[in-house]
């Protein structure tokens, strides 16, 4: 029976391609969710502009006004505070992707080498086994000269 002698080398890389994977989609999670985040934001500061300019409409006091200035400012913040977390996460996840990449390389080559073990090892015995039925056929010829000479 063929046994790879780098089996548990390649059990550990599988392991680890497989918390790799678990870790990229994490990320990919976070990363959407901080891009929802970003668009309610967005979405948010265009709410406050247009609530802004039906006030202003109306009329409306300066402390209110000021009041709707001071918020959309602080959206504006956190927007940018968001797109800088989200360039981070971008990062986080391509250097995540990249590992994993590493990671599926080393148990391709792991992979092959086991394939190409069991092929060597499946070429071996079939090699072997003809090597008995050639032995056997020669013996049985053998034989049969011996008897038709007797």
């Amino acid at each position: 029976m063929y046994k790879f002698s780098l089996e548990p080398l390649l059990n550990h890389v599988k392991f680890e391609e497989e918390n790799l994977q678990k870790e990229l989609g994490l990320l990919k999670r976070h990363l959407f969710a901080d891009m929802d985040k970003l668009l309610d934001l967005k979405n948010k500061t265009i709410e406050v502009k247009k609530e802004l300019e039906e006030k202003q409409k109306g009329g409306l006091i300066a402390s209110m006004n000021i009041l709707y200035y001071n918020f959309a400012e602080r959206l504006s913040e956190d927007i940018i505070n968001q797109k800088k977390i989200i360039v981070a996460g971008e990062k986080k996840v391509e250097q995540k992707r990249a590992v994993l990449l590493e990671t599926v390389k080393k148990r391709k080559i792991l992979d092959k080498l086991k394939e190409k073990g069991l092929r060597e090892y499946m070429n071996d015995l079939l090699h072997k086994e003809q090597k008995f039925i050639d032995e056997i056929a020669t013996n049985s010829f053998c034989r049969k000269k011996i008897f038709e000479n007797e």
